[in-house]
């Protein structure tokens, strides 16, 4: 009998003989071929791991510096990216430097929130000043937003919200709106 499709045949020499030392027959060259198949891979899952941050050059300093200067070589330049890979938006970084120093872009803020309370791991916030605990986020979507501004009020944040448009058409008035508030907080 098959060892894999439980149906009768008549085995050939061979086919005694591999049964004699494993145990097992297959009738055809095709059930014998997806047994090796799904054995190789139950072995090599153990070792596949491994074996590949063994074999993988990026794995070693030297590795790494030649992949860099392939890399640069080629003419690859790594885009400056924001938020969840995102090219910041320029009204955001000319608001963060007309604000000065102090200012932190793309600042994550850990919420310590356990799984499944509500809340994310953390919150993104656009431009926050950590010793004053201020922050300046863009437009999301409401119910996003205000559930955003309770969280952060409720550990002590005090939470600005401009829009692109409102940056662009005056940008100084934003920047004083946010400084004066500061010197006052």
């Amino acid at each position: 009998m098959c060892s894999l499709c439980r149906e009768d045949f008549f085995p050939t020499t061979y086919q005694r003989y591999y049964y004699k030392l494993h145990k097992k027959a297959y009738c055809s060259k095709k059930c014998s071929s997806k047994i090796s198949s799904i054995e190789m891979i139950k072995k090599n899952k153990k070792y596949a791991s491994q074996r590949m941050k063994i074999n993988n050059p990026s794995h070693t300093e030297q590795g790494r510096n030649k992949l860099r200067e392939i890399s640069l070589k080629n003419g690859y330049k790594p885009n400056i990216l924001g938020g969840n890979g995102r090219v910041r938006p320029v009204t955001e970084t000319k608001l963060s430097k007309s604000l000065g120093k102090g200012w932190e872009q793309n600042y994550v803020f850990i919420t310590h929130e356990n799984k499944g309370s509500g809340y994310p791991f953390h919150y993104k916030l656009n431009i926050a000043n950590l010793k004053n605990k201020i922050a300046v986020i863009g437009l999301n979507s409401n119910k996003k937003w205000k559930k955003k501004k309770e969280f952060m009020e409720s550990k002590g944040w005090k939470i600005f919200r401009f829009s692109n448009k409102e940056i662009i058409r005056d940008l100084n008035y934003c920047k004083k709106f946010i400084t004066d508030f500061t010197e006052n907080y």
